[in-house]
């Protein structure tokens, strides 16, 4: 069964240690070299060129994760407030009883249950949206790289070192925004729990009124009746 549906809850075991993978991928950034024919006016070679091109397409695309991961966060965050809002004007039609019935009683556990959740989603979405060290390429680092012997290869070592940083950052602006939608589906489910509860205490008494006052006799004698008259 999926729990998540009901609780949903972050799963952090089995994670590895991130600044350990972090310091060893950077070591192995900061050895790249490659091996490529050069021209004679000491042109990057082909492989280089691919290479630079690749990691600025990279760079681009993270960039791109984690704006999508800001502009999805608040978008959530207006959800939010939007059913806060909603439930807050509707509360005291559900609960108009005065008595505390079964109905009652459900549709609180629903609505608390609800509002937890989607106080929890718009914490994590919140959490997408604190200010965060993101590492760009300012014009400082492109007057360093041409002051190396190999601009190119210099140029493509510090997209890829700001790419490896980042990495890790937007990879927890991605998580935070699943867990994010994971709580507005478990609050969703729950409202609309609430909705069914509502709606079956307000059916059901009139549909066991109806039973009960429900003759099948007399239904009987009146389409006899009513086929025996039109039959002459």
């Amino acid at each position: 069964m999926n729990w998540d549906l009901f609780w949903p809850r972050l799963n952090t075991g089995g994670s590895l240690n991130q600044n350990e993978l972090r310091a060893k991928d950077l070591d192995k950034i900061r050895n790249l070299a490659l091996q490529g024919k050069r021209t004679s006016i000491g042109h990057c070679s082909k492989s280089t060129n691919l290479l630079l091109d690749e990691a600025r397409r990279l760079y681009d695309h993270e960039l791109g994760r984690k704006t999508t991961a800001d502009n999805k966060a608040g978008i959530y965050i207006a959800t939010v407030t939007a059913l806060f809002s909603l439930l807050a004007s509707v509360t005291p039609i559900i609960f108009k009883e005065a008595t505390a019935s079964a109905t009652v009683t459900l549709s609180v556990l629903c609505m608390i249950v609800g509002l937890l959740n989607l106080m929890r989603a718009a914490l994590w979405a919140q959490k997408v949206l604190q200010v965060n060290a993101f590492h760009l390429l300012g014009w400082q680092d492109l007057i360093q790289c041409s002051k190396s012997k190999d601009a190119p290869l210099k140029l493509t070592k510090e997209i890829l070192t700001a790419l490896r940083i980042n990495y890790d950052l937007t990879n927890e602006k991605v998580t935070y925004i699943k867990m994010t939608h994971t709580l507005m589906i478990s609050a969703s489910f729950w409202l609309i729990l609430l909705l069914g509860i509502q709606l079956t205490g307000f059916t059901l008494p009139h549909l066991l009124m109806i039973y009960e006052n429900f003759n099948f006799c007399d239904l009987v004698d009146k389409i006899l009746t009513f086929a025996n008259t039109h039959s002459i």
